[in-house]
């Protein structure tokens, strides 16, 4: 809980030891912890410059460089700290660094140089135990395609996306059924079976969630090109993804090992839907648009993007009297507590975020004023 004082050891040990690299991948995890993000993001360069100078196994041959600390310590916790960090990951945390603080510019460009190491083989660069910071590389391959629709290269975040589809597409199961295994008594199958089907369920989860997050990004990214029926096209796809599972309510809370995914695919569902409420709304299908927005806030209440979409719908449809009441109801609550309630779950992924930003409402000052403007004609009349 010392960060400073952290830092200052940090720094001695690189003086010790130039070639100390798991100090300088400390001090950028500090720098992190503090909130520096410039300083954070330069000492990630310099670790990323640094590996790539590093001599290669064999040139590391003398007895010499076989006395390393790292070949002698085998306590766990040391042995994490000692353990040196592979350039792919260091590529990879500078794009998420940068498409977390909103350089997007800089992301896309990390992100691309990534993608040319995947395909210069990852698996010959990044350990296969479980230590690695690198997330699954369908996420990379989604983030990478929102820092692409951000930078406004839309055509590109469409290719990554169609690459996920493609390649999850055989891995998911037409019916998923999540409940029937979880709601079987544990004793009716033997540890390392039930754990298997656990697994295996997570895993088709996962890659649902892939595909479901893959058709989401183009459907925003064809709606940005204003291409509102192609837009629609795919938030349908997505929602029809995500009728594969069959989730029930009971079944899911009697354990925490699958909340995780399926909290991400009502997240999914709730983006999906508002997207495509969005451009029903720019078609002239306000009709269709409505049902939309009224089925997101039956999947979260008080949501305040399907909430303010949902007045837009009902003042287009000249429902104005309606409008104006739902307008009252969702100003009415209190914004602390719908925060408040978000802030307790979950953090989505990144690869989410830009597509929660686009789904927040625009015209909420306009239509704020039409309907305070309507409000006040109507007390007008009733008090003639």
């Amino acid at each position: 809980g010392k960060p400073q004082t952290a830092l200052q050891h940090l720094k001695r040990a690189l003086q010790v030891d130039f070639q100390c690299l798991p100090a300088l991948s400390h001090v950028a995890a500090v720098y992190h912890e503090l909130g520096e993000t410039d300083a954070e993001l330069q000492v990630l360069t310099l670790l990323y410059e640094a590996l790539g100078k590093r001599p290669s196994a064999a040139a590391s041959s003398s007895p010499y460089f076989l006395m390393r600390t790292e070949l002698l310590v085998h306590t766990p916790v040391l042995t994490s700290l000692l353990r040196h960090h592979h350039p792919s990951e260091v590529k990879y945390l500078l794009a998420q660094r940068c498409l977390q603080d909103g350089r997007v510019a800089d992301a896309v460009e990390h992100y691309l140089d990534f993608l040319s190491l995947l395909q210069e083989g990852l698996q010959q660069q990044v350990p296969l135990d479980g230590s690695s910071a690198l997330p699954r590389i369908p996420e990379v391959f989604l983030e990478a395609a929102s820092a692409l629709e951000q930078a406004e290269r839309h055509q590109d975040a469409i290719t990554l996306c169609e690459e996920v589809i493609s390649r999850t597409t055989d891995l998911i199961p037409r019916v998923l059924q999540v409940e029937e295994m979880l709601e079987q008594p544990e004793c009716s199958l033997p540890g390392a079976e039930l754990a298997g089907r656990l697994l295996s369920q997570k895993e088709s989860l996962c890659c649902l969630a892939w595909r479901a997050a893959g058709y989401l990004h183009q459907g925003w990214a064809w709606a940005k090109l204003g291409e509102s029926k192609e837009a629609v096209t795919q938030f349908s796809r997505c929602l029809s993804d995500l009728l594969r599972v069959q989730l029930h309510g009971s079944g899911i809370k009697q354990t925490e090992n699958l909340q995780p995914e399926v909290e991400v695919l009502q997240k999914i569902r709730l983006l999906a839907l508002i997207g495509r409420g969005t451009q029903f709304l720019e078609l002239g299908r306000h009709k269709q648009a409505l049902l939309d927005f009224q089925h997101s806030l039956q999947l979260s209440p008080g949501d305040p993007a399907a909430a303010s979409y949902l007045v837009q719908a009902l003042w287009k449809l000249n429902r104005k009297q309606e409008a104006a009441a739902q307008w009252q109801k969702f100003s009415q609550s209190c914004p602390g507590e719908d925060g408040q309630q978000q802030g307790q779950g979950r953090p989505i992924p990144l690869y989410l975020v830009s597509c929660l930003e686009q789904a927040m409402f625009p015209h909420s000052e306009p239509l704020a004023r039409s309907i305070q403007d309507y409000l006040g004609a109507a007390a007008q009349d009733t008090s003639c």
